[in-house]
C-alpha cells in the first residue's frame, strides 16, 4: 500500500495557522484532495459542518470516520482540535460506535494541540505520514520545531485473523500542549481501540507494549524516554536497535502500528528530534525512519521520542 510523505515545506503545501479550521484544512489537503505534486492519500471527507469534517477510510481499511471538531482553543489558550472516532456515520453528528466513548471522553472527544500560545511565528511546521487507510501526523506547535505532537489514527495491523476491528485512534486525553498521554504505556492514556478481539460492542482504553522497556533494565514506565536505555550504537550489533511496539488491548497482544517504531537508544545519542535514516541489515534494509520528540508530554518529564517509517515499506 503506498506511502504518501507530506510536509509543511513542500511546494503547494498548506500553512497552519492560529485560525479555527486550518488543521481541517491542512489534513483534508492531504487525505483527500492533494496539493502540488503530491496526489492525495485516498480518504474522503462524506461529512462537513462549521469547523468540522468527517474523514473515511479508503482502501485496505475498515471504512471507518474520523470526526474532526476544529474550532477553539483550551483553556490556556493552545489551539486545539479535537477528534472521535466511528464505526459509522450519517451526519456529521451522527454516528455509531464511538471511539473513545462518550463516557470515555466526553464534549467532541480526544485532543490534540497545533498552536502554542504565545508562539511567534505565525505557521507551525507539520508532517503527515499516510496511507489510504491510517495517518501519523505530528505538529511542531511551538517555536523552531519545539513541542512537537503526535496524533495517529487507521486500521492497524492485527494478529486476529479476520478482525474487522483493527482501527485505532492515538490522541490525547486532555487539552492543549502537554498531553500525548499515548506515550505511557501503563495506564492506557490516550489509545482506543474499536473493540476488543470479542467483537463486544465499545471502543477498549488501549496500552503499547515496549520491547526496549522491557528487554533492558530501563526503570521508566514509558517507552521511547531518554535514559536506562541501550548505550548507541549497540555493543553486540554494532548500530542502532529499533523495533514496533505492540499494541496491548484489553489484556491481550493484538497487533502493531502500522509504520510505528521505537528507538531502543537515548534518542539524543542517535540525533533527536527530525534525525534520519535508512535501515541497515536483515528486514530493515533500504527503509527509510524518522525521528520525532520530545513529544510534549508532561507524563513522561524529558518528553519521549517516535519513529516514523517514511518508506513505502510498512508492514
Amino acid at each position: 500500500m503506498p506511502v504518501t510523505v507530506y510536509r509543511s515545506t513542500d511546494v503547494g503545501a498548506p500553512l497552519l495557522s492560529n485560525a479555527n479550521g486550518s488543521l481541517i484544512a491542512v489534513m483534508k489537503a492531504c487525505l483527500v484532495d492533494g496539493y502540488g505534486s503530491k496526489a492525495a492519500a485516498g480518504w474522503t471527507a462524506p461529512f462537513t459542518g462549521t469547523n468540522l469534517i468527517a474523514f473515511k477510510e479508503g482502501a485496505g481499511g475498515n471504512n471507518r470516520f474520523l470526526r474532526v471538531f476544529d474550532g477553539g482553543t483550551d483553556t490556556s489558550t493552545n489551539r486545539v482540535i479535537k477528534v472521535r472516532a466511528y464505526e459509522n456515520m450519517t451526519a456529521i453528528s451522527t454516528g455509531t460506535g464511538p471511539c473513545p466513548t462518550t463516557g470515555q471522553m466526553g464534549g467532541n472527544g480526544a485532543g490534540f494541540s497545533y498552536f502554542v500560545a504565545g508562539r511567534v511565528s505565525p505557521n507551525p511546521s507539520w508532517v503527515l505520514v499516510a496511507t489510504s487507510s491510517f495517518f501519523h501526523l505530528i505538529v511542531e506547535q511551538g517555536d523552531a520545531g519545539t513541542y512537537p505532537e503526535y496524533m495517529g489514527f487507521g486500521t492497524f495491523f492485527s494478529d486476529l485473523p479476520g478482525d474487522t476491528f483493527n482501527t485505532m485512534l492515538i490522541a490525547s486525553t486532555n487539552d492543549g500542549c502537554g498531553y500525548s498521554g499515548y506515550v505511557d504505556a501503563t495506564s492506557a492514556n490516550g489509545v482506543w481501540v474499536m473493540r476488543s478481539d470479542t467483537g463486544a460492542l465499545g471502543a477498549v482504553a488501549t496500552s503499547f507494549l515496549s520491547d526496549a522497556r522491557n528487554g533492558t533494565t530501563a526503570t521508566s514506565s514509558v517507552w521511547g524516554g531518554p535514559s536506562s536505555i541501550h548505550p548507541y550504537p549497540d555493543r553486540v550489533r554494532g548500530g542502532l536497535l529499533q523495533s514496533q511496539p505492540v499494541i496491548f488491548c484489553d489484556g491481550y497482544r493484538r497487533g502493531r502500528v502500522p509504520g510505528m517504531w521505537e528507538c531502543h537508544h537515548a534518542p539524543a545519542d542517535v540525533g533527536g528530534h527530525r534525525t534520519t535514516w535508512s535501515g541497515g541489515a536483515g528486514s530493515l534494509s533500504g527503509r527509510q525512519f524518522q525521528m520525532f520528540g520530545g513529544l510534549a508530554s508532561t507524563v513522561i518529564g524529558a518528553g519521549a521520542h517516535i519513529i516514523i517509517e517514511l518508506s513505502d515499506t510498512w508492514n
